[in-house]
């Protein structure tokens, strides 16, 4: 009996043995930037764990400013001294001096002001003697007061008078005395006027006055307008002044 050949077709193929890949090149002879993932992984890891986070710097405390305060205390402290020197508000009177035998003998002048302010009435009251003797020394009163008055708003509280000047002159333009004596009265403010006459005669006299409206307000005060006579009506005495021999 003969023995028959296996039938090399009828073989299963034969699977070629495996090849081991290349060994890498040492880290050397890598291109520079060309590093393994996992050393990267490796670095990151380890710089986490050895490089140490800055250290917290505590916050500076806002330095407290004080110029706003130190403002305002200032502001306060100009407010309160402007209204402590404040002039005191002259009360009103009505007519009691104006239309008075003793305080308005020789007659009395009323004025009127009406601006944004308010509106005021004031009165000047001349008194005195009527008689005199030549060369004797005549002493004429003058008393200015505040009729009535209405302030403009609630802000303002009311008026005072600060008076600059009171003249008497004979109606040729004669100047014969200014005032003396200024004293406020708490009703009003009174001057004192002296002079003598060397002829006799009958003399007509007229004033010449000046002073200034102080506005008073809830907080200080303002110089508010200066009134003075009109040069075109003078203020005369009403009575002249009779002078003896």
């Amino acid at each position: 009996m003969s023995s028959q050949e296996p039938d090399p077709a009828l073989e299963p193929p034969k699977e070629p043995p495996l090849e081991e890949p290349p060994p890498p090149p040492p880290a050397d002879e890598l291109p520079e930037g060309d590093i393994p993932a996992l050393d990267e992984a490796f670095k990151e890891d380890y710089d986490a764990l050895v490089i140490q986070d800055e250290p917290v710097r505590p916050k500076r405390k806002k330095k407290r400013k004080y110029g706003g305060i130190i403002v305002l205390a200032v502001v306060i402290f100009i407010l309160l001294a402007w209204t402590l020197v404040s002039p005191d508000v002259m009360p009103e009177t009505g007519t009691v001096y104006t239309e008075s035998t003793t305080y308005s003998n020789l007659g009395h002048f009323i004025g009127y002001r009406d601006i944004w302010a308010g509106n005021m009435s004031w009165g000047l009251c001349f008194s005195g003697p009527n008689t005199t003797s030549v060369n004797e020394v005549i002493e004429i009163k003058v008393l200015i007061v505040k009729i009535s008055e209405e302030p403009g708003n609630f802000f303002f509280v009311g008026t005072s008078i600060s008076l600059r000047n009171v003249s008497i002159f004979i109606e040729d333009g004669t100047y014969l005395a200014s005032m003396t004596n200024l004293t406020d009265l708490g009703y009003g403010i009174s001057v004192t006027l002296r002079f003598s006459l060397d002829a006799p005669g009958t003399y007509v006299l007229y004033l010449h006055w000046k002073f200034l409206v102080n506005q008073m307000m809830r907080i200080g005060y303002i110089p508010l307008e200066m009134l003075t006579t009109d040069p075109a009506y003078p203020t005369y005495l009403d009575v002249p002044i009779v002078v003896t021999a």
